[in-house]
Formats: structure tokens, sequence, C-alpha cells
């Protein structure tokens, strides 16, 4: 029995996406550092003197968190569905 060598082609495709921004009224009047999001809904924002926004519908409506500190935010991490939040003067979680 002879062998016929044969060679399977895979075709790829990128897609590319583009952030859809749009600007919205914030809750808040300090300046927002980071933004975050856990899943496509759930979102984290951070700021001056201790601002945490959140979201729940993908970055439509922004709500504010409060905050016991009044430290400087620079950056939100999130793991699971709790967000991290680090800067000068602290940090905290929620």
């Amino acid at each position: 029995m002879k062998r016929i060598p044969f060679f399977i082609v895979f075709t790829v495709s990128f897609t590319v996406v583009h952030a859809q921004w749009e600007k919205l009224q914030s809750p808040v009047t300090r300046n927002l550092w980071s933004v975050r999001f856990a899943t496509v809904s759930i979102g984290y924002s951070c700021g001056d003197e201790g601002t945490v926004l959140k979201t729940t519908d993908g970055g439509t409506t922004w709500n504010k968190v409060y905050s016991p500190l009044n430290a400087s935010f620079q950056s939100v991490s999130v793991i699971g569905d709790t967000g991290f939040f680090f800067g000068y003067g602290g940090y905290t979680l929620w």
C-alpha cells in the first residue's frame, strides 16, 4: 500500500476591533486616572480624593462608591469581582 502525503491548511481570520469611545457626563468633578472591567458589564474607575466609581451596565452609567480614604487613587486592578485601588495615601478594596 502506497502512502500519499497530505497537507491540512488552516485559514486564520483576524478581526480588528476598534474601541467605541463616547463622552459621558461624570457624576464627579475630580480627575479620574484608571478604569478596569471585571466583566463586560462590571467595571471600576478611580481618581483624586478617594474617588471610586462603579458601573454595572458596561460603562453606560457610573455611580459613585463611598471611599473611607481621601487618597489619590492612581490605579485599579480587578481580581474576580473585587476591585483593588492603589495610590498616594493608602489603598483599599471593594
